[in-house]
């Protein structure tokens, strides 16, 4: 009868787990994405900082307010406005099953917004003789930058690693509705109606900012 086997000669499992490689870190709170209720306070606080910027600039505009008739109101103001709407509805919808308005819709949205403030530049008649002017065009489309910054950036910071689909066109349409918000009070005081002035000086900023939300489409998104 042989002897029984040492104990030294059973091969030890844990022999290669210092070559094994740590589990990864998990994220800290810090790393996380915001809980619901701190998208719901920095949304409302978006929102509010949203309204008082639209009526200081609708204070600002009324001061130096012209002569407009009702047809210059409802379409050179008016579609701006609602293009403005429609692209924040398509850029803020949760859809119908929480991961927003679909492909088709945001595009949709989109292609409708530009639409319209492109039929908003062709109407109504010119109400002055003053010539196209590179000068107050360029004028006109940094004033458009810069009161389209701020709502730019609170929907940035409201939405931050908010989307989980289609963040790059949710964003692109937030920066639709920023230069909206900007041609509109542009387009109320500002005393040149030859639509290309309308179309360059009043809708660069539509366009600039369209761009900076596909650029910010990486903060936008829900982290892997």
């Amino acid at each position: 009868m042989s002897d029984p086997p040492l104990f030294t000669d059973i091969p030890n499992p844990y022999e290669d787990a210092r070559s094994v490689p740590p589990p990864p870190k998990l994220p800290s709170a810090a790393d996380a994405g915001p809980t619901r209720a701190q998208l719901s306070r920095t949304r409302f606080c978006a929102l509010v900082g949203a309204l008082a910027l639209a009526c200081l600039a609708a204070g600002l505009s009324w001061s130096m307010r012209r002569e407009m008739s009702a047809s210059f109101l409802a379409l050179s103001v008016g579609l701006p406005a609602v293009a403005m709407f429609i692209a924040w509805r398509a850029a803020s919808n949760s859809g119908r099953i929480g991961l927003g308005a679909t492909s088709a819709e945001l595009w949709t949205s989109l292609g409708g917004a530009g639409a319209l403030f492109a039929l908003s530049a062709l109407g109504p008649p010119a109400l002055n003789d003053v010539a196209f002017s590179p000068k107050n065009t360029v004028v006109c489309a940094a004033l458009g930058l810069g009161l389209g910054a701020l709502p730019f950036a609170l929907a940035v910071v409201a939405y931050r690693h908010a989307f989980a689909t289609l963040a790059f066109a949710r964003m692109a349409a937030f920066g639709v509705a920023a230069g909206s918000f900007a041609a509109v009070f542009l387009r109320v005081y500002c005393p040149h109606d030859s639509a290309l002035h309308v179309l360059l000086g009043h809708g660069g900023a539509i366009l600039v900012f369209a761009a900076l939300g596909v650029g910010a489409r990486r903060y936008a998104a829900v982290r892997d």
